[in-house]
């Protein structure tokens, strides 16, 4: 247990020091101020990922071979989901249904991939097994 917190405190010490560069590099107008954000972005989330991973591995059971076996399946179905998403918007485009910028493309398939996985994740948690 000890080397499992002293690993995410190493993770958030470093993401302190990221976020850190990039509000000096804020403050003294080093590089692009986009740049600097970005830096600062990269050290803020890495912080809150770190805190939050440290207090789930406190609150969750080992995972064993249900568990993978159930979230393989979930990402599994998620990437199929996905696959059909990116299928569906390429119909569209190619009959000229619909007309989205790339930014907004990237922006649902990203989401779908998110949101899908989660989803089937829980869903298969809560039905218990895989057939």
């Amino acid at each position: 247990m000890k080397k499992i917190n002293s690993k995410y405190n190493y993770l958030i010490a470093l993401g302190t020091a990221v976020a850190l560069a990039g509000m000096f590099m804020i403050a003294m107008q080093l590089i692009n101020a986009q740049v600097s954000s970005a830096i600062l972005s990269i050290g803020i989330t890495m912080i809150i990922i770190a805190v939050f991973r440290k207090i789930r591995k406190k609150t969750m059971p080992e995972k064993d071979e249900r568990i993978k076996k159930l979230s393989m399946y979930g990402l599994g179905y998620s990437w199929i989901t996905t696959f059909l998403v990116i299928t569906i918007f390429f119909w569209f485009d190619y009959f000229g249904f619909v007309n989205i910028t790339t930014q907004q493309y990237y922006s649902v398939v990203f989401f779908t991939m998110i949101i899908s996985a989660v989803a089937f994740q829980k869903f298969l948690y809560k039905k218990g097994d895989v057939e």
